[in-house]
C-alpha cells in the first residue's frame, strides 16, 4: 500500500482493505514480479492511493443489499434475513495551488445476515435417562442400550437418576429441545459484520524536483458469529472478532536529474486482531466442574464433544489475540540510460508480533459409545473417553528482520522486444521469542540449557540450536528474467515469458510453546458421582467402589 507492507503476517492476506474510490491504481504481480518485490512466493498486489489536485473533487456512495428478492435456503423454514449497507465519501483538492494537496476518505459497512444450521440433539426422554426409543440407525429398528462394563443391556433402556452424573444433568440443559422430528433442532441465527475505515493523504511539492507525501489510514472491524465453525453445534456459544489496523507512510521523491530519480520511504503498520473471543462466560463451576480454566480471558463452559450429537460449550481454540507492528524503510534509485531503465534499491523491515493463543483453556471432554452403547448415555453417566486441557503461559513475543537489496533493468532491445532482468538478495530471519522459549526436537539428545527437560527436547542455546530454531538462510538469491515480444510489429500479437525464484519467510513452527496435560481418565475418577454404593461395573449391585 503506497510502497509499504500491508500484510497480516499472522493470518495471511491484506491488513487494510482500501475502498475502491480511494485507489489511484493497482497492479497484481504473480509469476513475473520484478526484483524489487519479494518476501513472498505468491502474488503481490500493489496499491497506490489517490492524491488531491488543483480542482476540488469528491463523491458520496452507498451500496444496499437485502433479502427482499432472495430465495429461501432449502434447509431454512423461511428466507434468511440479510441487510447490508456499504457507504462512503471522498474529497480531494488543493490547500495551496500547485503546492499542497489533500485527499480524505471514509467508508462504513453495516451487515447483518442470518445463518441456518441443524443439529442432532437428545430427545426430551433421553435427557431424563429414558432411551426406550433408541433405534439402530442402519436399520431403524429398536436397539438395546448396552453397558459394556457388564456386557448387558440397561434394564428397559433406562439409566436411573441415581447413577447419572449431576454435572451431566446440568450440562444436558444446554441442549435445546428438538423442533424437527424426534432429535433435530434447527434455527436461524443472526450474525453481523460492521466496520469503519478512513484516512487522509497530504502531498507537498517543494519545487519541480521534490515531492513529499504522507498518508495515514485506519480501520475498525467488529464481527459477531453466533455459530462458529469450530464451536458448539447449537446456539448459545457465539464468538466475536475485532480488528483494528493503523498504517502510516511518508515518502520523499527527489529528481536528481531528468534521468535519475531517488525515492526514500518510511512506514509503520499496526494490526491488532482479537480473534475468537467467547461471549458466553458462564463458568464451568456453575455446572459442577472443580478445576479452573487456564486463561481467565476465555473463561466459560468446557467444550463437550458427544459423538453423534451436537457439541456444547465454547470452542476448543481461542482466543487468538495478535498485536503486529511492522517498521519499514526503503530506498530506491531509478536511472534512464539510453534503452535501459535501471533501478536499484534496498528494504529493511523489523517485525514484532505479540500474541495470546489459547488452546483448550477450559478443557474439553470426548464422549463416545462407551461405556454405554450410545454417546449421550455415556455423557449422562459422566464417563468420557478423553479429557484434555492446555496450560502454561499462552503469551508469545516473536521478532524478526527482513532485509533485501535488488538491481533490475528494463532493456528495450528493439521497438518490438523488451527484456527485463534483475537480481534480488534477501535475508528473512526466522522468528525468535523474546523469552527464549521456543524448542526443537532431537530424539536421544539431552538439553544442556535445561538439563531436567525430557530427553529429546532442546532449546535455543543448546548445541546446534540457534535462537530462531532454524538457521538464517544467507543464500536467498532471487534472479528474475522476463521478455515481451511483438513478433509481427503490428501491436496485435504479444509473446511473453518469465522466470524467477521467490522465497517465503520461514515460520519455524512458532505457534508457541504449549504445555498440555492429557488424560484418558473418565469423569468418575476426577469427580465424585452421587451414590456411595454405585459401581459402574455393577450398577445395580450393593458393592461399593
Amino acid at each position: 500500500l503506497d510502497g509499504a507492507s500491508n500484510v497480516d503476517n499472522v493470518n495471511g492476506g491484506y491488513a487494510l482493505r482500501t475502498p475502491v474510490d480511494a485507489v489511484s491504481e493497482f497492479r497484481i504481480l504473480s509469476l513475473n514480479a520484478p526484483a524489487e518485490y519479494g518476501n513472498t512466493s505468491g502474488a503481490t498486489t500493489s496499491v497506490v492511493t489517490k492524491s488531491g489536485s488543483n480542482g476540488l473533487h469528491g463523491d458520496v456512495y452507498e451500496f444496499l443489499r437485502n433479502n427482499a428478492m432472495d430465495a429461501r435456503n432449502f434447509f431454512a423454514a423461511e428466507t434468511e434475513p440479510l441487510h447490508r449497507n456499504q457507504y462512503g465519501a471522498t474529497l480531494g483538492g488543493p490547500i495551496r495551488k500547485d503546492k499542497d494537496f489533500f485527499f480524505v476518505y471514509y467508508e462504513g459497512q453495516r451487515d447483518s445476515e442470518g445463518s441456518t444450521q441443524a443439529a442432532i440433539v437428545p430427545t426430551a426422554a433421553e435427557r431424563t435417562g429414558d432411551f426406550s426409543g433408541l433405534t439402530d440407525p442402519s436399520t431403524g429398528q429398536p436397539a438395546p442400550l448396552i453397558n459394556y462394563f457388564t456386557g448387558q443391556p440397561f434394564p428397559g433402556n433406562q439409566i436411573p437418576g441415581a447413577i447419572q452424573s449431576p454435572i451431566a444433568q446440568l450440562a444436558s440443559k444446554l441442549y435445546p429441545l428438538p423442533n424437527i422430528g424426534t432429535n433435530v433442532f434447527e434455527s436461524t441465527q443472526l450474525g453481523s459484520t460492521n466496520y469503519d475505515q478512513g484516512g487522509f493523504r497530504l502531498d507537498h511539492y517543494f519545487g519541480a524536483g521534490d515531492q513529499f507525501f504522507a498518508r495515514y489510514s485506519t480501520s475498525h472491524l467488529n464481527q459477531f458469529d453466533p455459530l462458529p465453525i469450530a464451536g458448539a453445534g447449537v446456539p448459545g456459544f457465539p464468538v466475536t472478532d475485532a480488528i483494528v489496523t493503523n498504517s502510516a507512510t511518508a515518502s520523499w521523491v527527489h529528481l536528481i536529474s531528468p534521468e535519475a530519480v531517488q525515492t526514500a520511504r518510511v512506514s509503520f503498520l499496526r494490526n491488532v486482531f482479537d480473534n475468537g473471543q467467547a461471549v458466553n462466560h458462564t463458568p464451568g463451576s456453575s455446572l459442577g466442574f472443580q478445576y479452573q480454566p487456564t486463561l481467565g480471558l476465555n473463561d466459560g463452559v468446557p467444550y463437550l464433544i458427544v459423538s453423534g450429537y451436537a457439541s456444547l460449550g465454547n470452542p476448543i481454540t481461542g482466543p487468538q489475540n495478535t498485536y503486529q507492528n511492522d517498521y519499514q524503510g526503503s530506498y530506491s534509485l531509478a536511472l534512464t540510460r539510453g534503452r535501459h531503465n535501471l533501478k536499484f534499491g534496498a528494504d529493511l523491515m523489523r517485525e514484532q508480533i505479540n500474541a495470546v493463543l489459547g488452546i483448550a483453556t477450559n478443557g474439553f471432554f470426548v464422549f463416545a459409545p462407551f461405556p454405554a452403547s450410545d454417546s449421550f448415555a455415556s455423557f449422562l453417566l459422566g464417563q468420557s473417553v478423553q479429557f484434555f486441557q492446555g496450560g502454561g503461559d499462552f503469551n508469545r513475543g516473536l521478532r524478526k528482520w527482513v532485509g533485501a537489496g535488488y538491481a533490475q533493468d528494463e532493456f528495450r532491445i528493439s521497438p518490438h522486444l523488451t527484456l527485463n532482468y534483475g537480481l534480488r538478495y534477501e535475508i528473512n530471519t526466522p522468528y525468535t521469542d523474546i523469552r527464549n522459549r521456543m524448542n526443537a526436537w532431537a530424539p536421544g539428545e539431552q538439553s544442556k540449557i535445561y538439563p531436567n527437560a525430557p530427553e529429546g527436547l532442546l532449546f535455543p542455546g543448546d548445541p546446534g540450536v540457534p535462537a530462531g530454531i532454524a538457521n538464517v538462510d544467507y543464500k536467498e538469491f532471487m534472479p528474475r528474467v522476463g521478455l515481451a515480444w511483438d513478433p509481427f510489429g503490428d501491436n496485435k500479437t504479444t509473446v511473453r515469458a518469465g522466470y524467477g525464484i521467490f522465497y517465503d519467510g520461514f515460520t519455524n513452527g512458532t505457534g508457541g510453546p504449549l504445555q498440555a496435560s492429557i488424560s484418558a481418565l473418565p469423569w468418575t475418577q476426577a469427580y465424585q458421582l452421587p451414590g456411595p454404593g454405585f459401581d459402574i461395573a455393577n450398577p445395580y449391585g450393593s458393592s461399593a467402589t
